[in-house]
């Protein structure tokens, strides 16, 4: 069973959401190892932002160096202009619907930078996928490159990094709202990663709840 922000899939059973899972079931077929539990995987289908140091990126840029991607048209509508010119203060980025993740670090060759620098990248080709062994940004290998004629599908993995490196899984309340805006937070020791979603703290419990 992989958990993502709208609901459970099963795989080849309950499919409901295509996008969805159509990645999943790759995922599960062409990238989870014999033995190894799939958890749960996130889509970024909307902007990333960025907080490095003192410095905002809305939407984000790579830092470090990242694949090259076959060119596409990206129709989500930008950030809004206080985000985007960084006239935000703390986590008020929450309240920016175009915004569908944020990452915070001191430097920038820290854990979440690089997962949003790849996810970045692919845009919403790109895919958080989390198992009991490890935490991967994946893409299927049709959008890598130049290629121009489709070959059967697998994911390629991006970056990667043990499970071991992920310090904690929580849900976060944010924003200045009279009620929260919840996310969903991959903490590291160097940095933390936020995804935004209407159902981030009962994902956060199934994640956990999962993992042990």
């Amino acid at each position: 069973m992989l958990t993502n922000q709208n609901r459970e899939y099963d795989y080849g059973k309950h499919n409901n959401v295509a996008l969805y899972g159509e990645a999943a079931e790759l995922a599960h077929r062409t990238w989870i190892e014999p033995g190894e539990k799939p958890i749960a995987i996130f889509g970024c289908h909307g902007h990333i932002g960025s907080t490095v140091g003192n410095a905002h990126r809305v939407p984000h840029q790579p830092y470090g160096e990242v694949h090259s991607m076959r060119p596409r048209v990206l129709t989500a509508p930008l950030p809004t202009a206080p985000v985007s010119e960084g006239r935000f203060v703390g986590d008020e980025w929450v309240h920016d619907p175009s915004l569908a993740a944020w990452a915070y670090a001191s430097l920038p060759d820290a854990q979440a930078i690089r997962i949003v620098d790849h996810l970045a990248s692919g845009h919403d080709d790109t895919w958080l996928v989390l198992s009991d062994r490890r935490l991967g940004v994946l893409i299927d290998n049709n959008r890598i490159g130049d290629a121009t004629e489709p070959a059967e599908p697998f994911m390629i993995t991006l970056w990667e990094l043990p499970l071991s490196a992920v310090a904690r899984i929580s849900a976060v309340p944010l924003g200045r709202a009279s009620v929260p805006q919840w996310v969903f937070r991959f903490e590291f020791t160097d940095s933390a990663l936020d995804f935004a979603f209407p159902a981030a703290e009962d994902m956060a419990k199934r994640v956990t709840a999962a993992l042990r």
